[in-house]
């Protein structure tokens, strides 16, 4: 029997519900470096399942026999909930940037042209 009989390669999809979020945070994830990039593969991503289970044991330091109890059976790790990468908290928007004050600020420039 061929060592790839069982191997099901990890899509987007399949990462999320790994780690108990959406499909765009494993995105997020991926772009702020949480996250290894999956690998392309007829016009999809796919990570291999192994890999993957080395990278959340690395991440979360999982050691000998520990990592070895994450399986690649559907499931990394046995608890995909409390497996979140921690998020960078995002940094609130510049009033200068948000479309409310720049609106303000035309105006504002509109009527000194007008003023003067």
């Amino acid at each position: 029997m061929s060592h790839f009989a069982h191997l099901k390669l990890l899509t987007k999809s399949d990462a999320a519900e790994i780690l108990g979020v959406c499909t765009k945070t494993v995105d997020n994830y991926i772009r702020d470096g949480l996250l290894p990039s999956p690998k392309p593969l007829g016009g999809r991503e796919y990570w291999h399942p192994q890999a993957f289970e080395r990278f959340l044991a690395q991440y979360f330091g999982l050691t000998g026999d520990q990592a070895g109890h994450a399986g690649v059976e559907g499931k990394v790790c046995s608890e995909p909930a409390k497996a979140q990468p921690e998020r960078r908290a995002r940094q609130p928007a510049s009033p200068k940037r948000s479309p409310v004050a720049r609106q303000e600020m035309r105006q504002a420039s509109l009527l000194r042209d007008l003023n003067a």
